[in-house]
């Protein structure tokens, strides 16, 4: 299977040199759920990166016919905290320039909603793939006014322009990856969030994090709070529902552990895109 491969432009440096970011897109015959995986958010953390590298190669030798849905692979989703490093050290969590963790920068819409009781209301007797739907429309609605402020004259902090185009990549996905990784010695574990420890196996990972509170500016957090957000909503209405979404960061420190986070994804990925 060939991806489609789209460059999405992010800055010019006043070296001249133009930063992008490379958005790999494997899409299967029949349509189905949408996977988003993404490495050095961090820019020291570069593991994650030889992770989507091998990811590649496997999703390279299967035909269309085997992928139902799709899956986006973003290898260096920040190349500008990539420049940031420093041989073995880790800079490259914070922005230079602003000094804001890279991964605390994301827009939150649960944060910015104050209709979710009477938008849950709306919704109450209908099927959950319409629920879904409609609650997706309304984020995409409000996202691209913020989105707007990115194509304004007047300027914004690069961490907003850069935050906004990285986010909107994953803004319609199912499942979510970050990739957080270092090559010392430490821990390898797992951020998950409640309901996913059934999924949270398939990573087979010792240790994992249950993120039950949380400020929701983290990646993996803006991307599933807004739905966890309105499953709460409905449960306090009398209705059980449980969307069909998921997230996951995944720290590992340990190199010789990267073969087994690598078969580990592609599995979770071979699961995921056959979900119906």
């Amino acid at each position: 299977m060939i991806p489609i491969i789209e460059t999405v432009f992010l800055r010019q440096m006043a070296s001249g040199d133009r930063l992008s970011l490379q958005v790999y897109k494997f899409i299967g015959k029949h349509p189905g759920k949408k996977v988003y995986i993404q490495a050095n958010l961090h820019g020291a953390e570069i593991a994650g990166n030889a992770v989507i590298h091998q990811l590649i190669e496997f999703l390279l030798t299967l035909n269309e016919t085997e992928l139902i849905g799709e899956i986006w692979l973003v290898p260096v989703c920040n190349p500008m905290g990539t420049n940031e490093r420093s041989h073995v050290f880790s800079p490259g969590r914070f922005c230079f320039y602003e000094a804001r963790d890279w991964n605390r920068i994301f827009w939150d819409y649960e944060k910015e909603t104050n209709d979710l009781v009477a938008f849950a209301k709306s919704q109450l007797h209908l099927h959950q793939d319409v629920v879904r739907k409609n609650y997706l429309t309304k984020i995409q609605q409000e996202f691209r006014k913020v989105s707007e402020k990115v194509h304004s004259p007047s300027s914004i902090p690069y961490t907003d322009q850069f935050s906004y185009k990285l986010q909107y990549l994953s803004l319609d996905a199912d499942y979510l990856i970050d990739l957080h990784s270092a090559t010392n010695q430490g821990l390898n574990y797992l951020y998950y969030f409640p309901n996913q420890e059934e999924s949270a196996k398939f990573f087979r990972l010792d240790l994992g994090v249950l993120l039950d509170k949380y400020d929701g500016d983290a990646f993996d957090e803006a991307f599933i709070k807004p739905w966890l957000a309105l499953a709460a909503c409905f449960k306090q209405l009398g209705r059980d529902i449980k969307f069909d979404l998921e997230a996951w960061t995944l720290e590992w420190e340990h190199p010789t552990f990267l073969n087994v986070i690598a078969n580990a994804t592609k599995w979770s990925v071979r699961v995921a895109c056959r979900r119906l």
